[in-house]
């Protein structure tokens, strides 16, 4: 065995975990576990029945022969390169995470095991695949009489009742806080929503639920995943709800001269740094996070509007490519939370090489009065490396309508000095439609 230094680890998620410790060490995941788990988890991780499961969504795991203090047992994970969030996920993700709980339950079942803890903080998302991470959740089924339903119910079934009938924003200040709405609050504020009828069958199959212990069993599972399947989203409608993007016209992300002068642009950067991973802000529907992602980097796209990050999702999902939609809005990106502070800030887990700020700025200036050094100072927080922030000069049509005196500092002179009080060097290249430009932005060393 080789003793792993303590000085050189960083733990990290829970400190209630009574099996062991998450750690970091030279850039990997490792999970410590403790001498009275380390021959179960043992014997689990050498079962071929066992590893079959990290096809289907269990983080893969495998033993090792190190050793750290009084933790006689090293697992290694699978690193996920990006952290998010349940207050982050649209409804078909949220969707996918019940349903992996619900599949890896019942796949546990059969094998005599079983998870004490479903929480959508034990999962997280590679690209579009959700992986449940909580190796530690894992135990024989000898040992409970119960499956945490109360837990699944509060943390999948309710907020995606919830957002079946359009009520996202009520939900997600809830999955940040980690105080999750209960079944009564849901019940309450379906009435009027739905059909009565539909209401009350609802009623008396909570009560029913309340007044019966659930066993874990693979029958029971089976009709609760049967029960997320039927649960359709309404999406609440914003502005760029059902606007028209680049995906519409274009449907190939190989360069053609049909390409306007935006997209050719932003291709050629993208080949020139060559990121490794691309934040894509504003990203609608997510064309350029499909470019990012066919360029071969590892995408993050945010949007406010959760019928456009949901339809990224459902076709990143068929087309199996590297991106990871979320929703997000970049003037109140999600804050550090959870029980002491464990969940770390937007800004740190989505930190990219390259971050794509395309149709945005002008936004934020005259829809949220945003100055261009609150936009700089937010953006160059998620940028490593090199940010594309595209401008729309004043003479532009599109924001003469908008112009007033209170707003006589927007310009391109002012918009350079705060990109570079940020990032440090700045360039500008052609976008589209005229005047339109894309301001590219490097950061030296010192700024990083």
């Amino acid at each position: 065995m080789t003793e792993i230094p303590i000085e050189e680890i960083e733990f990290s998620g829970s400190i209630f975990d009574d099996v062991g410790r998450v750690f970091k060490w030279q850039d990997e995941i490792f999970r410590a576990i403790k001498p009275t788990y380390a021959a179960f988890f043992t014997k689990i991780i050498e079962s071929r029945k066992f590893t079959d499961l990290f096809e289907r969504g269990l983080i893969s795991s495998k033993l090792t022969n190190y050793s750290l203090n009084e933790y006689p047992l090293i697992i290694k994970h699978k690193r996920i390169q990006f952290v998010s969030y349940c207050s982050e996920w649209g409804f078909e993700m949220l969707k996918d995470a019940a349903l992996l709980v619900c599949d890896l339950s019942i796949e546990l079942c059969n094998m005599g095991l079983i998870l004490k803890d479903v929480h959508p903080w034990n999962i997280l998302f590679d690209g579009c695949k959700p992986i449940f991470v909580d190796l530690g959740s894992i135990q024989p089924i000898s040992t409970t009489s119960f499956w945490p339903i109360q837990e699944f119910l509060d943390w999948y079934v309710v907020p995606l009742e919830l957002m079946s009938i359009g009520l996202s924003k009520i939900i997600r200040p809830h999955q940040v806080m980690v105080d999750p709405l209960s079944v009564g609050n849901m019940l309450r504020l379906q009435i009027g929503r739905i059909p009565i009828a539909q209401w009350m069958q609802k009623f008396l199959s909570w009560q029913k639920r309340k007044s019966s212990e659930y066993k874990p069993n693979v029958p029971s599972l089976l009709a609760l995943r049967k029960e997320i399947e039927a649960i359709c989203p309404i999406y609440s409608k914003t502005e760029w709800t059902g606007y028209e993007g680049w995906d519409s016209r274009f449907t190939s992300f190989e360069p053609t001269n049909k390409w306007p002068a935006k997209l050719r642009s932003v291709e050629r950067l993208i080949r020139e740094f060559h990121p490794e991973t691309i934040l894509d802000i504003g990203s609608n529907r997510g064309w350029f996070s499909n470019l990012g992602s066919h360029l071969g980097a590892q995408v993050v796209a945010t949007d406010i509007d959760e019928a456009s990050i949901d339809t990224l999702y459902s076709r990143t999902r068929q087309n199996h490519l590297s991106i990871l939609p979320l929703v997000m809005d970049i003037c109140a990106p999600t804050p550090v939370h959870g029980w002491y502070n464990a969940c770390p800030p937007a800004e740190k887990r989505l930190k990219t090489d390259m971050i794509l700020a395309l149709a945005l700025t002008h936004h934020l200036v005259f829809k949220r009065y945003a100055s261009f050094e609150a936009i700089l100072s937010l953006l160059s927080k998620f940028a490593k490396k090199q940010a594309i922030i595209e401008f729309i000069p004043p003479s532009d049509p599109h924001i003469t309508t908008w112009l007033n005196p209170s707003f006589d500092w927007y310009n391109l002179d002012n918009f350079v000095k705060a990109c570079q009080k940020f990032f440090g060097e700045v360039s500008i290249i052609e976008s589209s439609p005229e005047p339109r430009i894309l301001v590219v932005c490097n950061k030296p060393l010192e700024f990083s």
